[in-house]
């Protein structure tokens, strides 16, 4: 967790990718893809809520959150992880939304402003 707070301090890429295969994963629907993971040994729950649970992976630096059944973009998948671009740390977004096409532009444009609001609140505590 400690390298991700470090890489949002250094930049940030926000521009999440809609993708069948997410961060080197492949599956068949985001729900299939939370079952795996769950399963994973190197993984941990980091958290959960009525609309996702989110799932570290930290093997290979990557956070994972998926949606539960009451989400309005469910299922989905967003991974975000580590990538080093000309020197500086950068936060990688991508998403994988099955849900409602208006559904799965909100979700997008929220995790835009997690994002955001993550790299601004790690800056201003520097």
């Amino acid at each position: 967790m400690r390298a991700l707070l470090l890489a949002l301090t250094f930049g940030l890429l926000t521009s999440p990718v809609m993708a069948e295969t997410l961060c080197g994963k492949s599956f068949d629907n985001p729900a299939a893809l939370a079952i795996e993971m769950l399963d994973e040994p190197d993984t941990e729950l980091l958290n959960h809520d009525a609309l996702y649970f989110s799932i570290a992976e930290d093997k290979h630096e990557r956070y994972w959150t998926f949606t539960r059944e009451t989400h309005p973009a469910h299922p989905a998948a967003i991974c975000r992880r580590l990538e080093q671009v000309d020197g500086e740390l950068l936060l990688d977004m991508n998403i994988s939304c099955a849900g409602p096409k208006v559904a799965c532009d909100v979700l997008v444009e929220d995790f835009k402003k997690l994002n955001a609001a993550m790299a601004a609140d790690i800056k201003r505590k520097l």
